[in-house]
């Protein structure tokens, strides 16, 4: 559901970004909930926070977390043909994509 709306959180987010502001946690609740009636379990945020927020500060920036979120949005979409080597190539295809992003 979250992930459906990612566009809309987007924008949202936006707002901070121009003002270089990171989002808290009580703003990227309040966001989520403002942009698509969608409420996050606070351990849910939680969560995203000790997996996003790369310096520790307890704010998650646009670069942080909007950038790897439409990375995974956007690889869930691809499609896959089988093949003998199915697991290895996806392992390969993760392993470059997520080098490409550092």
């Amino acid at each position: 559901m979250f992930l459906n709306n990612l566009e809309e959180f987007t924008k949202a987010v936006k707002l901070y970004t121009a003002a270089d502001l990171p989002v808290s946690k009580a703003e990227f609740i309040r966001a989520v909930k403002c942009s698509t009636g969608f409420e996050l379990d606070p351990f849910v945020v939680e969560v995203l926070y000790r997996i996003f927020d790369a310096n520790n500060d307890d704010r998650l920036s646009y670069s942080e977390f909007i950038a790897i979120m439409n990375d995974r949005l956007h690889r869930g979409f691809k499609s896959y043909t089988k093949n003998t080597n199915f697991g290895w190539d996806l392992f390969k295809d993760c392993v470059v994509n997520e080098l490409s992003i550092i």
